[in-house]
């Protein structure tokens, strides 16, 4: 599945994931150069998200009724057999070969765990989705820490207190309730978001959040148009009242935005960033409404840093598409190099890099294909997004690389799984399903991504990034990392880089996943990882990185307790597509690097789980899913 983006599970009468079928490249050319169809405005909205100070204190969460978020899924008979664990088949050989490294406890200055699933969902008094993966954004300056997932956003101090109560990302953006689950049957809202991101700017001293939103139908399904949302917060702080903007990506020719083959879109899997001069959002744009399936390539949205800040009714926007930009393939999933502090390139009247890849199937039509390249892009001249017209120019330069491939899933470590105890047994299989569970349930290997290139930074002149590929190692094929380390030379013509540093890494029988890297000033990095196993549950952990001695050992920072056990692994709530990340996030102040994973953090049985308050276990995870997220600091 290549539609990263959140899986919900919808109404009380129907399982329904938001999700789309794997979908081939554009067949028509566009441009790589903005057009003047393409410069639109971001819309003011009327109205300002709120992070409010003050965590409740005394405060309880009451989870809503069993059977809130049941599903019917047919008449069946249910098997009741209460083990769950099935052998998973070994995936074929990848013809990648990595350095192993060896499994250690990591030593972190602060650790401390973020936002679960339990707390997302009961958010805004439980008129919430049940939402997997978290998608997690993790944002740090001025002694405050700010993590946002799927769908819910807290604040904490470096010391790991939480200065806020998880807040609804709808309430956070003022947009009423995810779904009011105070009607019957449940109402959902308008906006249904997705793919948080979080920056700080150093240079402005300001936070940037982000995410998709589509206008969806009473039951949760997109209806269009689309948006991303953009907040940026006050001087210095993520506490108080935050400027909300809203950019149409709907790209149908609407609004003045481009009229893009196959739209009304959406821009799935938004990162954003920034240099000196500019703020940049990226996305992978999807036709939703078509009879026949469109990838429109990637999309690049730049404006004023300056502007955006300065508010206003509306801030000018300059898109770039990058369909058949590379030599003919589809640009996919470009990561803004992140800034540590203000060390922005300056060459070519300022310069963004960006990091991609492609092997994915996006790029070739269908098909995953092994890569033995990656890209370079820098976005030239970005001083003149803060002039009337900005005439910003699109460069890329493709870098050749050890080879990568899509890695297989990831097989977990053996552990109680509770959720799937439950479906196996017919009374309790009805409590969750409302109906028996016509299969029989397995504990499960989890997602392990694609080849997409993940969080990217800009460090010492150098521009780093990582992605997921499979590693052969002691005769089996597992998931493993394999990160870039880039010279890059611009110029206001061409784009061009060296490798300085590669390295594809491996746990030998067991996996690693979901990189995310962040860079200090001295060219020193972390980067975050989920290690799972044979011999580990999903564990947060981190490697540390020069371009001298390449990756040191495996850290564990937060210990996973137990399997991964949510709705999206079984087949009786008709998805059987099980998620994970889909990203973990670093932030670099100073000399410290912070990071943040998806990881389990608790464990119960069957009988713990049935026990009241049903699903609970003792309030450490809901009925349907047990995520959780860890976060800490760590100095290269």
């Amino acid at each position: 599945m290549d539609i990263r983006k959140r899986l919900a599970l919808f109404a009380a009468t129907a399982a329904t994931a938001l999700t789309l079928a794997m979908l081939p490249p554009l067949l028509t050319t566009a441009s790589a150069t903005p057009s003047g169809a393409a410069f639109h405005q971001i819309a003011h909205r009327i109205g300002s998200a709120h992070l409010p100070r003050g965590v409740s204190s005394g405060s309880t969460e009451t989870r809503p009724a069993a059977g809130d978020d049941a599903a019917k899924t047919g008449k069946a008979v249910a098997n009741r057999s209460p083990r769950s664990h099935k052998p998973v088949p070994p995936p074929a050989s990848s013809g990648v070969t990595g350095t192993s490294l060896a499994v250690q406890d990591g030593s972190p200055g602060v650790a401390f765990a973020g936002i679960n699933h339990r707390q997302q969902r009961l958010a805004d008094g439980g008129n919430q989705w049940s939402l997997t993966p978290p998608d997690q954004g993790l944002c740090a300056g001025n002694g405050e820490i700010v993590e946002n997932v799927n769908n819910a956003v807290r604040t904490f101090t470096t010391s790991g207190a939480p200065v806020t109560d998880p807040i609804a990302m709808n309430t956070f953006f003022s947009f009423g309730h995810e779904v009011d689950r105070t009607v019957s049957p449940q109402v959902a809202g308008p906006h249904q978001l997705g793919d948080p991101s979080c920056v700080y700017d150093a240079g402005s001293n300001r936070f940037f959040l982000s995410v998709f939103d589509f206008h969806g139908d009473a039951a949760g399904n997109p209806t269009g148009p689309t948006w991303v949302d953009i907040a940026v917060s006050p001087t210095g702080t993520s506490i108080g009242t935050w400027s909300v903007f809203q950019i149409d990506v709907t790209n149908d020719g609407t609004d003045n935005t481009p009229n893009h083959p196959g739209c009304p879109c959406l821009g799935d899997y938004p990162h954003i960033g920034t240099d000196a001069n500019g703020f940049y959002l990226t996305t992978n744009e999807y036709a939703w409404f078509t009879p026949t399936e469109v990838y429109n390539g990637a999309n690049i949205y730049s404006m004023s840093k300056n502007k955006l800040i300065a508010g206003g009714d509306a801030v000018p926007v300059t898109t770039i598409n990058t369909a058949r930009a590379a030599n003919g393939e589809d640009g996919f999933t470009l990561a803004p190099a992140l800034s540590n502090g203000t060390s922005y390139a300056s060459a070519a009247g300022g310069t963004m890099y960006f990091l991609s890849s492609d092997a994915a199937e996006e790029v070739h039509n269908h098909v995953y294909t092994p890569s033995t390249h990656i890209l370079l892009w820098s976005l030239t001249n970005t001083s003149s997004l803060d002039t009337s017209s900005p005439s910003i120019a699109l460069h890329h330069a493709f870098i050749p690389t050890d080879r990568y491939v899509l890695p297989p899933k990831s097989h977990q470590k053996v552990g109680s799984v509770p959720l799937a105890d439950c479906l196996n047994l017919t009374a309790c299989s009805k409590a969750v399903l409302g109906t028996p569970d016509k299969y029989k349930e397995y504990e499960y290997p989890i997602d392990s991504s694609d080849t997409r290139m993940l969080q990217a930074a800009y460090a010492n002149g150098q521009v780093w990034a990582a992605l997921d590929t499979g590693v052969d190692v002691g005769g089996k094929t597992v998931a493993g990392v394999a990160y870039y380390v880039v010279n890059p030379t611009s110029t206001s013509t061409n784009v061009s880089g060296t490798l300085a540093k590669q390295q594809t890494i491996v746990v030998p029988g067991n996996n690693i996943t979901y990189p995310a890297l962040g860079v200090t000033s001295a060219g020193k990095a972390v980067m975050a990882l989920t290690l799972v196993g044979a011999d580990y549950f999903p564990s947060a952990a981190y490697v540390k990185i020069d371009t001298t001695n390449g990756a040191g050992p495996v850290n564990i920072v937060g210990a996973g307790l137990g399997p991964d056990d949510d709705f999206s692994g079984y087949r009786g709530f008709q998805y059987n597509i099980p998620r994970w990340g889909d990203y973990g996030a670093a932030a670099v102040v100073g000399g410290t690097v912070w990071i943040a994973s998806e990881y389990i953090g608790q464990t119960c049985n069957l009988a713990q789980y049935v026990a009241s308050p049903f699903g609970s276990c003792g309030g450490t995870r809901t009925a349907l899913a047990n995520w959780g997220t860890f976060i800490s600091s760590v100095t290269p």
